[in-house]
């Protein structure tokens, strides 16, 4: 006879001959009447059924006489045979499961729904025995360690090792939901009064074991989109990969933060003695296959276009079929005031224009309303956004900025071979800036300068005179 042994939370419990040794009543201690077909508790074999619904439904524990915690316990849940691979204990058909938990609700229901919930909490003071504990609320273990041949990848190969698959899914009518995540939240806090030497959200450790083949990648995360399988994409496409931040949540960085970083090996004994590992590696980010139709890398006074293109404050490297123009023609945010107040915000907000513009809030009425702003980040524009700017940010709504901009058009290089100094257009009489600089001596210059095709000039200021040389010695005209 195939031995197994089912759980059916908040049911039964079912053992080879379809047995129900439990139901779920209320302090409910039922001992387990005979032997064990496979170890489903250790030590005083004793299943505790308590409480109805909400939760428990079905706690399984054990504490053995003088312990001073829980002992582990071994939850053993096993289909031998192919004729359970697809069914339940009761012979429905299902996923395949060893275990399956199913926790149902509608109507007017309230709260949360937790399918299954696992703590593991030091109730005293711990000792130091000079070895490392672990806390480890689950351990998730998906491992073969049998060989069928072969080093196929993929319709020669068995198939995939994957320790959890999550899905979040809201199906075709669950409308009106808040959030579908695939994956959920992962929180992490040392509080006050408590102590850690790392807090981190996810840490991802190759395993030093990991030296077989693998015929295509390595790689620490992947992401993409399953095919569509109709005659039409209808698959939207993501708005960001990564996204640092969240519009219920405080801003995580500081000033001296880093948002990706690097940190290198610090102890640890390497392979045959080896000294640590070194930091290298080819590429640091390599999009060389992607079709970036606007900013490769966009930050306040520098950007990086899809195209090569750079800017760089007012200024900006822009590649051509004929060569590079380097061109100063942008603009920057030199003033602020406020044209409408707005209401709900605080000091100390920022407020984001759009030219990568950033401004702090310093004083509010009592409304709320913005009475005085400061300028933190410039931003940076061709073409200037039309006074009064709505902005996004802070807590409050409707406040609306008038900008100053600086001047515009300071040097440009063309392809065509011409320097162009100033906008290429006349100065007015009163003008005091948009001028070519270039240096002067007090008398006549008689240093050696300039060559075929390349003319030094510089102005005799004791003489009134502008001088040049070429290569043959300097000219002069006299300034009227």
């Amino acid at each position: 006879m195939a031995r197994f042994a089912a759980i059916i939370l908040g049911l039964t419990v079912l053992g080879a001959s379809t047995q129900v040794l439990a139901q779920a009543v209320p302090s409910n201690v039922v001992p387990y009447p005979g032997p064990k077909p496979d170890p489903l508790l250790t030590a005083n074999p004793t299943m505790v059924l308590s409480g109805a619904p909400p939760p428990p439904r079905l706690s399984l524990g054990i504490n053995p006489s003088g312990a001073t915690g829980p002992s582990e316990v071994f939850y053993n849940v096993l289909y031998s045979g192919a004729q359970y691979d697809t069914v339940d204990a009761s012979q429905a058909p299902i996923n395949p499961a060893t275990l399956k938990i199913n926790t149902n609700y509608g109507g007017t229901a309230k709260g949360g729904r937790t399918a299954l919930r696992i703590a593991v909490n030091p109730t005293g003071p711990m000792v130091r025995t000079g070895t490392e504990v672990f806390n480890v609320g689950a351990e998730i273990f998906s491992t073969a360690g049998s060989n069928v041949g072969g080093t196929d990848d993929n319709a020669g190969a068995v198939g995939q090792i994957v320790p959890i698959n999550t899905v979040g899914r809201a199906y075709r009518g669950a409308t009106n939901w808040v959030v579908v995540s695939g994956f959920g939240e992962i929180n992490m806090a040392v509080d006050e009064g408590a102590s850690a030497a790392i807090l981190n959200g996810l840490q991802i450790s190759r395993l030093n074991t990991d030296a077989g083949e693998v015929s295509r990648f390595r790689a620490m995360i992947f992401a993409g989109t399953q095919p569509t399988t109709g005659a039409v994409n209808t698959i939207p496409p993501m708005d960001y990969g990564i996204v640092w931040g969240h519009d219920h949540h405080q801003w995580s960085f500081g000033d001296d933060s880093r948002m990706i970083g690097w940190i290198p090996q610090a102890s640890g004994t390497n392979a045959g003695g080896a000294p640590l590992a070194a930091s290298t590696l080819g590429w640091g980010v390599d999009l060389w296959g992607v079709n970036i139709r606007q900013q490769a890398w966009r930050s306040t006074g520098f950007a990086v276009q899809g195209d090569g293109g750079v800017n760089i404050g007012t200024g900006s490297i822009t590649p051509t079929p004929e060569g590079i123009t380097i061109d100063a023609k942008g603009q920057y945010v030199n003033g602020v005031s406020v044209a409408e107040p707005g209401r709900g915000y605080k000091p100390g907000e920022y407020l984001y224009g759009t030219q990568g513009d950033i401004y702090i809030v310093a004083t509010v009425s009592s409304a709320g309303g913005v009475t005085a702003l400061g300028i933190v980040g410039v931003g940076y524009a061709g073409h200037p956004a039309a006074n009064p700017l709505a902005v996004t940010g802070g807590s409050g709504q409707g406040a609306r900025l008038a900008l100053q901009w600086s001047r515009a058009d300071t040097i440009t290089v063309n392809p065509t071979g011409n320097t162009i100094v100033g906008s290429g257009k006349p100065l007015s009489p009163d003008a005091s800036s948009g001028f070519l600089m270039v240096p002067t001596s007090d008398g006549m210059p008689t240093g050696k300068a300039g060559a075929p095709g390349q003319a030094a000039i510089e102005v005799d200021t004791n003489n009134s005179r502008i001088c040049a040389n070429w290569g043959g010695g300097w000219k002069c005209a006299t300034l009227n």
